[in-house]
């Protein structure tokens, strides 16, 4: 299962790096806020999924990884908000599949070490 976590981890990273590109139109008053949420849920992604491969009991990390994602998903979901508009319905869309793909794959990581 060692190739699946690495997955997971290049995935993350991925999408952390893309960051400053996804959030560049963002209006003035709200972009830096929104780049910290999101750059500091992200971060512990990354730090969860590295603990979670180093540990014995991946458990806890994985759960709190799932946390972290649904944390992540909630804020793309107000930024999308049509009364906000901070980002596009298709960068959103995007960005959601993206999320959704590291569930995925999380989900699979989950079930395989139960």
């Amino acid at each position: 299962m060692i190739k699946e976590e690495l997955r997971i981890q290049m995935a993350i990273t991925r999408s952390l790096m893309f960051l400053d590109d996804r959030t560049k139109y963002i209006r003035k008053p709200y972009k830096f806020s929104m780049q910290k949420n999101l750059y500091d849920a992200y971060s512990e992604l990354l730090k969860l999924c590295i603990c979670a491969n180093a540990s014995k009991t991946k458990k806890t990390y994985q759960h709190k990884m799932d946390v972290q994602l649904n944390i992540i998903r909630s804020v793309l979901n107000v930024a999308v908000d049509p009364k906000l508009k901070f980002i596009s319905p298709g960068l959103h869309r995007v960005w959601i599949r993206e999320i959704n793909e590291i569930g995925c794959m999380l989900g699979a990581w989950i079930k395989s070490t139960q």
